[in-house]
């Protein structure tokens, strides 16, 4: 693994920090992912080839290499962050609870039909590129140093994008603010904040002029 980190949002995402979709040594913006129901059953080690099975999500296994390289990664992210690594044995619990939500997610999503297609994955690709002021090419070249196949990047992509519209459909489209939520929002606030401080940006102020106004008027507006 090298030292260089590449920033990681894809066009129209809003991605958890600790999400294990991302490549190795990329940095993630924030953003949450609901978790989805599922039957978690821990298994006994099997060996495969050097690696075990530490969780089983509804038949799908989770193997403790997916874990240490995830926690290998946010332990990274959070030292060039300049935050303190939590113990390690509770970052591994954190890391494989947050692997098996987005497990049940992915199934959930490929239960319901729900898919992303390669024209996405390249604009999600290209968008990764241009804000780490690199073309694709050497994209690929900086992932396949780190250890990262082109095919393995692409798969993260695709999940990262599915969880995303999942969240969009299922969770997006049930949240509902009323103005009365807003209005109490307001009055908070407004006791919390000190008006002397206070800086508002606004934008598209709607200011009605009538048809026949004048040049003096409007500048009065």
């Amino acid at each position: 693994m090298t030292n260089r980190f590449l920033t990681l949002s894809v066009t129209s995402l809003a991605l958890w920090a600790a999400l294990p979709l991302q490549a190795q040594g990329l940095r993630p913006s924030a953003g949450a992912v609901p978790a989805a129901a599922t039957a978690l059953s821990l298994a006994p080690p099997v060996q495969r080839s050097a690696d075990f099975i530490v969780a089983v999500v509804n038949s799908e296994p989770i193997t403790n290499h997916e874990v240490q390289r995830e926690v290998k990664r946010v332990t990274q992210q959070m030292a060039q962050q300049g935050r303190p690594a939590p113990d390690a044995r509770l970052l591994t619990q954190q890391v494989l609870q947050s692997l098996v939500n987005q497990k049940a997610q992915l199934q959930t999503a490929r239960e319901t039909g729900l898919e992303v297609d390669a024209a996405a994955i390249d604009q999600a690709e290209q968008s990764v590129a241009r804000q780490n002021q690199i073309e694709v090419p050497e994209l690929h070249k900086r992932l396949l140093t780190d250890g990262l196949s082109v095919s393995q990047f692409r798969t993260q992509l695709r999940e990262q994008l599915i969880l995303t519209r999942l969240r969009e459909r299922d969770v997006d489209a049930r949240v509902r603010i009323t103005d009365l939520e807003i209005d109490q929002y307001l009055r908070e606030q407004e006791n919390t904040l000190d008006p002397t401080t206070l800086q508002i940006n606004l934008a598209q102020i709607l200011v009605a002029v009538p048809d026949a106004a004048t040049p003096v008027q409007v500048a009065a507006l």
